[in-house]
């Protein structure tokens, strides 16, 4: 019994302590709250008692800001963006060329003035998400969410039907709008002159070449076949001589249907990689949608208020602080 005595002792003790310590932690949570509302208070108190030293300095961070606005052409301040097309499979060249560029060397290719060369703050590539691999562009991959692991079998496959093959995007911060045009075209002659996508481009051009002359070759080939099978049926014969010198053991209607079906699988392949040097021929880079520009909140008249209104609302606090203590700090300084 007295054991269970004892157990019990120290059961209660225990209770006591966490119940000590959860007054302890309210206590502490309460004062945290009060030392806002009496900085609250005090704060309103002194828009009230001080409002003409307050009013000056709000007019002074106003006019600061304001002043700030103008005189570094915030108002021509935007983001912009625009999709960029390339050859290749993946726009990996293009990308990282965009993420290593040295705007000094950029500035100084493209031609940049030093103006337009400040003007520009940040240029960020991404991947565009296809999730259905047609073309259609419906997310930007900001984060590279879908980016392929090496040893991620399923990423690999799920890349090849959600990122864009041909196309990604950019993103430009400038503080002048008139900037952008500029340097878009400034950034496909850049990007058309590096030795790398020149390289890449031509062995692309001779391989998109090489397929549609093999392509064709084989068309050829069956329009041949096809007219010997047309000559044969007009014979009444049911077969056809192959090279090895066996017979055809299938009736000379069915080859020929099945040498049309030939055709126009050849003639679509040969259409697509048409449409593969068309754009191969535009060059390694080019565009063909428009500039979208962003409303950048922190680069508007509105925002420029408001930072002012705080500049001036801490200038003044802060002055306040100084008039009531001013007799102390005297005193502290002239202390011998």
């Amino acid at each position: 019994m007295r054991h269970c005595k004892f157990f019990d002792m120290e059961e209660q003790r225990k209770d006591l302590s966490l119940i000590d310590l959860l007054v302890v932690c309210w206590k502490f949570l309460v004062k945290v709250f009060m030392f806002f509302v009496d900085c609250a208070a005090w704060c309103l108190r002194m828009l009230w008692q001080r409002k003409w030293v307050m009013l000056v300095c709000v007019l002074i961070g106003l006019a600061l800001s304001i002043s700030d606005y103008f005189l570094t052409n915030q108002s021509k301040a935007v983001k912009a963006g625009f999709a960029v097309n390339t050859f290749s499979k993946k726009p990996y060249f293009s990308i990282e060329e965009i993420r290593n560029l040295d705007m000094d060397e950029f500035a100084e290719f493209a031609g940049l003035t030093e103006e337009q060369k400040d003007a520009i703050i940040s240029i960020e590539p991404y991947y565009v998400i296809d999730l259905n691999d047609d073309g259609t562009i419906e997310l930007i991959d900001y984060k590279e969410e879908y980016k392929m692991e090496v040893d991620d079998e399923k990423a690999e496959e799920r890349n090849f039907n959600v990122w864009a093959t041909k196309v990604f995007y950019v993103e430009v911060n400038v503080t002048d709008k008139d900037v952008v045009p500029v340097f878009r075209q400034a950034l496909m002659d850049y990007l058309n002159a590096s030795p790398v996508m020149q390289s890449a481009w031509e062995t692309n051009k001779i391989y998109v070449q090489g397929c549609i002359t093999a392509l064709e070759s084989e068309l050829r080939k069956i329009d041949s076949l096809q007219n010997l099978a047309l000559q044969k049926e007009e014979a009444g014969s049911g077969f056809i001589e192959t090279r090895r010198g066996a017979t055809s053991t299938y009736g000379s209607g069915t080859f020929i249907q099945v040498l049309s079906w030939d055709k126009n699988r050849i003639n679509e392949m040969i259409y697509e990689h048409q449409l593969t040097m068309n754009d191969l021929n535009e060059g390694p880079i080019f565009y063909n949608t428009p500039i979208t520009y962003y409303s950048n909140p922190r680069a508007s008249f509105q925002w420029q208020i408001m930072v002012g209104i705080f500049q001036g609302l801490v200038l003044g606090y802060a002055m306040v602080l100084l008039i009531i203590h001013w007799k102390k700090i005297s005193a502290f300084f002239n202390k011998k």
